[in-house]
């Protein structure tokens, strides 16, 4: 499962969600979820400044890792 949200506040500045769900097939207790957010900023010729946050969250991970993933992430986008 999946959804996609994007707001747009100005000519120069848009906001983007994506959040996507991997249910277990065998056990429907058991998913992975992925959330990325990010601000993008266009600065010419098809690139954009990409400023985003992405969240890995796994319901039921191996002995000694952390559920939750957090990263951040500053970057060029290019668009066509």
């Amino acid at each position: 499962m999946a959804g996609q949200f994007r707001y747009t506040f100005s000519k120069y500045v848009t906001f983007s969600d994506r959040l996507e769900i991997y249910p277990s097939l065998v056990n429907a207790s058991d998913f992975n979820l992925r959330n990325e957010a990010a601000i993008l900023s266009p600065i010419g010729a098809g690139w954009a400044l990409k400023f985003a946050n992405i969240l890995d969250y796994n319901n039921d991970p191996p002995a000694d890792v952390y559920k939750t993933d957090l990263l951040w992430t500053l970057g060029l986008q290019y668009s066509f």
